[in-house]
């Protein structure tokens, strides 16, 4: 009977060491909140889509994640709405991580000896509003602000946040907007350790108890 049961927990432990082994590739996780001045509250601009101010500014919803791993990508997964209601889906995914960039956004007050920075934005990343599905590129092919990431950032206050502009493009290739661009501005939480560790604690303490069971049985 022992034999199956450490049988099932060491069937555990590897299910949790396979989850970690997926997982290893993570090497940090934000929550995503607004990059906020007074009056100037949004996390997604959409400069040149919506007629008013308060139609172009979006504010993140809860859920919505930056996930950096160890190959120099980024994913930004999230969504975001305006105070009509209308809501953009956000898929945006990041590489060419970078120490140093020449081009910062410094309105949230820099602290640049802390920063990094995603130099690039890979084909299909997108943002869907009402169905629509606008696809995502560097501002000016990389020779604007990039994605930047550190105390003030985020371009607005001096909390831990990131930022980028984006140009907006359709479905064919073509530049919306004339020579208008996207914003993304973003507080950014540290979201803690993943739940494979303790997982993969509590299966090992678990096995150590069973192992003691079947030694003094």
């Amino acid at each position: 009977m022992y034999k199956n049961i450490i049988s099932l927990a060491l069937l555990a432990i590897s299910l949790t060491f396979s989850q970690m082994t997926v997982a290893a590739s993570v090497t940090q996780k934000w929550a995503v909140t607004d990059g906020q001045t007074i009056g100037d509250d949004h996390g997604l601009w959409t400069n040149g889509l919506g007629a008013s101010e308060n139609e172009k500014r979006h504010s993140f919803n809860a859920g919505s994640m930056l996930t950096e791993y160890d190959n120099g990508t980024a994913h930004l997964m999230a969504t975001a709405t305006n105070r009509f209601g209308r809501n953009a889906q956000i898929s945006v995914w990041f590489d060419d991580r970078q120490d140093t960039y020449a081009k910062n956004k410094t309105g949230g007050g820099p602290v640049l000896s802390e920063w990094y920075y995603y130099a690039n934005i890979q084909k299909g990343s997108t943002v869907i509003i009402d169905s629509i599905t606008y696809y995502l590129g560097m501002v000016m092919l990389g020779q604007g602000p990039v994605l930047q990431i550190g105390t003030g950032a985020n371009d607005k206050n001096l909390a831990f946040g990131a930022s980028t502009w984006v140009d907006v493009f359709g479905q064919g290739g073509e530049k919306l907007f004339g020579d208008k661009h996207w914003d993304l501005n973003m507080n950014l939480t540290a979201v803690p350790v993943p739940a494979a560790i303790w997982l993969f604690g509590s299966a090992m303490m678990g096995f150590m108890g069973l192992r003691r069971k079947s030694k003094t049985a």
